[in-house]
Parts: structure tokens; sequence; C-alpha cells
């Protein structure tokens, strides 16, 4: 699970192709959701402590990339 990097950061990581893990407790909703709008064909954005956003920014950020985006 990524800890240390900027929201910034994990966007690149996800646009070379890259899957991710990283701690809801980090990101803003926008944030991730941004971050899973980068992802590549294939690639996947898990979000570990996802229960801190209200359902309707959890359903943006599924939303923002479908099938590709675990929360956890």
């Amino acid at each position: 699970m990524i800890t240390n990097k900027t929201a910034m950061e994990v966007q690149n990581i996800v646009r070379a192709g890259g899957s991710v893990e990283v701690d809801g407790g980090r990101f803003t909703a926008m944030e991730l959701q941004n971050i899973a709008r980068s992802l590549l064909p294939g690639a996947f954005l898990k979000v570990h402590n996802s229960d801190r956003y209200t359902a309707m920014e959890l359903q943006n950020t599924a939303r923002a990339k479908p099938g590709q985006v675990v929360l956890g």
C-alpha cells in the first residue's frame, strides 16, 4: 500500500500503467476520483479505509472508472 506519495505522484504512477493500493485517509474524495480517472485499461485502484467517505463520494469514485476501483 502506498503511504508516502502525494495524490499527483500516485496519479502519475497510474498514468504510467500501474495499479495501486492507497490509504483512503490520506486523500480527499476528489483526489481519489482524479487518480481513478487516470487508470489505464486493466489497472486497478484499491482504496483502504474507504469508510471515511460518504456513499455519494464512493459512488463518484467508482463511477470514475467502473470495474477498476476497489473499495475496502
